[in-house]
């Protein structure tokens, strides 16, 4: 049999309201507790209620939300996305294309082939002013270089000579003696004859060759009628 539960009731008042607590006790194991309000209690309770239920329901949208945004992205369908893809390029074919005008190229144009000039050449007039006034060229000689002769034997040597330069030889162009064996010549001589550009003219000498038997050259400058001198000539002998 189970004994009769010991009852104890409790009263208290909160605000305008009276609450009853009433512990009833069974057998010594058992614990039930009970509340008995009066009319006030009820609407304390109803208010209670609903702040608790506002708290739980923000926490319940709150865990939601959370767990809506670390989930992992589902794919839509296969026959979505075709359907999307044609959407989209039937939308695009629609829209009006606008291709951009590219430039226009300059045309090339062939550059005329150029024909060489043939420049003539001519030769330089050897009369011209840029030759120098006074210059001779050697032409020949009497009494080739070591020609033999006795000792004290006399002799001629000539030299005939050619005006090269643009200005005409006086007469008072000369033969002077420079240096080497003189052989019994003149320390000068005079052409004795006006010679024009490109004329030639003949200086002979008189020599006699040295007493002793010996190789002798002597060597004369030909020179203008100012003493300028415009070359060289020699002669060379062999006294035997």
């Amino acid at each position: 049999m189970v004994a009769n539960p010991a009852v104890l009731v409790l009263n208290w008042q909160i605000g305008d309201s009276w609450h009853n607590y009433c512990n009833i006790i069974g057998n010594g194991t058992d614990l039930k507790i009970a509340i008995i309000c009066n009319d006030g209690c009820f609407s304390e309770m109803e208010e209670r209620m609903k702040k608790k239920m506002i708290v739980v329901s923000l926490l319940v949208v709150l865990t939601v939300l959370l767990a809506a945004c670390n989930f992992p992205f589902v794919m839509d369908e296969p026959e979505s996305v075709e359907n999307a893809v044609a959407e989209t390029v039937a939308a695009l074919e629609e829209q009006e294309v606008e291709v951009p005008t590219l430039p226009v190229q300059p045309t090339y144009t062939p550059q005329p082939t150029l024909t060489p000039v043939v420049v003539e050449t001519v030769a330089p007039d050897p009369t011209a002013t840029t030759l120098p006034c006074n210059s001779a060229y050697f032409v020949e000689e009497t009494i080739p270089d070591n020609t033999a002769f006795s000792a004290g034997e006399t002799f001629q040597k000539s030299w005939k000579l050619r005006n090269v330069g643009y200005c005409t030889w006086s007469s008072g162009y000369k033969i002077a003696f420079d240096e080497g064996n003189q052989m019994g010549g003149p320390d000068s001589q005079t052409i004795g004859v006006e010679v024009e550009p490109n004329e030639e003219v003949t200086i002979t000498l008189d020599l006699t060759a040295p007493a002793s038997a010996d190789t002798y050259r002597g060597y004369w400058m030909f020179q203008n009628a100012d003493g300028f001198d415009i070359g060289p000539v020699w002669v060379q002998i062999v006294v035997e």
